[in-house]
């Protein structure tokens, strides 16, 4: 019966639009439950999206990070790189 009431929501799950955790609280069953169902049926999701392009972002916020705490003041820089304070002092600290 679970089967059945999953199977709509199956294209939506391949493709990483909901998650076990959402499937679960609209059929009002745990995530557990619904991860064992998928199993049972052989779903396989589509790989997750490249991570290139996260680490780039990645190095790209740290560069704004560390640029902005070698040339602002201490809250300027802070809120230029939407960071804390505490970063801007640790990153001043490091060089």
């Amino acid at each position: 019966m679970l089967r059945d009431n999953i199977r709509p929501y199956l294209p939506r799950i391949i493709s990483r639009e909901l998650t076990n955790r959402d499937v679960a609280a609209l059929l009002k069953v745990s995530e557990y439950t619904v991860c064992r169902v998928l199993k049972q049926l052989k779903i396989k999701r589509d790989p997750a999206p490249d991570r290139a392009a996260h680490k780039a972002l990645l190095r790209q916020r740290k560069e704004v990070r560390e640029n902005a705490a070698k040339t602002l003041s201490i809250k300027a820089a802070a809120a230029a790189a939407n960071c804390s304070t505490r970063t801007i002092y640790r990153l001043r600290k490091k060089d």
